[in-house]
């Protein structure tokens, strides 16, 4: 992480939980490794929070529901992990009321990353 970020604004707690919920999905769709990556950086205007891991992946075609409510990933170690599909829905939510927006890069078998795009307050 740098040293020094630019400032947003919002709910501390919860950006904290949108954070958290990505940071939980990378170690529990990662069954072989519990490696995951944060980091933060200024692009521009905005200040970009990536979590990143090396799990199982998300096919193209699911990658466009993941963010929907209830929508869980198909695949059998998606059946493994508990939970009733809210978690990404709520980031999605939390980063929406931040005036932000979230992005996923994945492929199967090598991991994804789920990266956060907040304005600054330089930019407000």
């Amino acid at each position: 992480m740098p040293e020094r970020l630019p400032r947003v604004s919002g709910d501390r707690e919860a950006l904290a939980t949108a954070i958290h919920n990505l940071v939980d999905n990378a170690v529990k769709y990662s069954p072989d490794s519990r490696e995951v990556g944060l980091r933060a950086r200024a692009e521009g205007r905005e200040l970009q929070i990536a979590v990143s891991d090396r799990g199982i992946g998300i096919p193209e075609e699911e990658r466009r529901r993941i963010f929907d409510k209830f929508y869980r990933a198909r695949g059998e170690t998606a059946r493994q992990v508990k939970g009733v599909g809210l978690g990404l829905s709520l980031v999605k939510q939390i980063v929406a009321a931040h005036g932000g927006a979230i992005e996923c890069a994945s492929r199967p078998g090598e991991g994804s990353t789920f990266t956060i795009r907040l304005k600054t307050m330089e930019s407000a």
